[in-house]
């Protein structure tokens, strides 16, 4: 399995690295600092064709999380990517238009094992 996570945090993308090998060692976790990034890489190449599901976060510098997740779905070769937005943002219109944009909402938390159980239940859907 390989997951893209998009985040401009070094410690969020860490910790979410740690927390998919602890789940599944065999899951690559393919990691970009800002939207930008995180488009290019599911655009150049023949990457996107085996990227099983996107975790990103909404604030980021240059390309914030939901216009990268209108890309998304935007593009015919990316739309059947499943976007998980990992975010800390309490703002119900933000989280109404990533549900909206076709994306899922996932509140950030600092509990390591809570992280856990949360990427355990979304990875155990057939496309993550």
């Amino acid at each position: 399995m390989i997951i893209l996570h998009v985040d401009d945090d070094s410690d969020d993308r860490e910790v979410l690295k740690e927390a998919l090998k602890e789940i599944n060692p065999e899951i690559d976790c393919i990691q970009a600092k800002n939207g930008i990034e995180g488009f290019d890489i599911l655009t150049k190449g023949i990457l996107y064709k085996k990227i099983n599901c996107v975790f990103l976060d909404i604030n980021m510098p240059l390309m914030d999380g939901i216009a990268l997740l209108a890309l998304i779905k935007g593009d015919k070769r990316l739309s059947r990517i499943p976007v998980h937005v990992y975010s800390t943002t309490s703002d119900e219109r933000e989280i109404a238009y990533v549900k909206k944009l076709g994306g899922n909402f996932i509140h950030k938390t600092t509990q390591y094992n809570k992280l856990v159980k949360s990427l355990k239940g979304i990875l155990q859907n057939v496309d993550c």
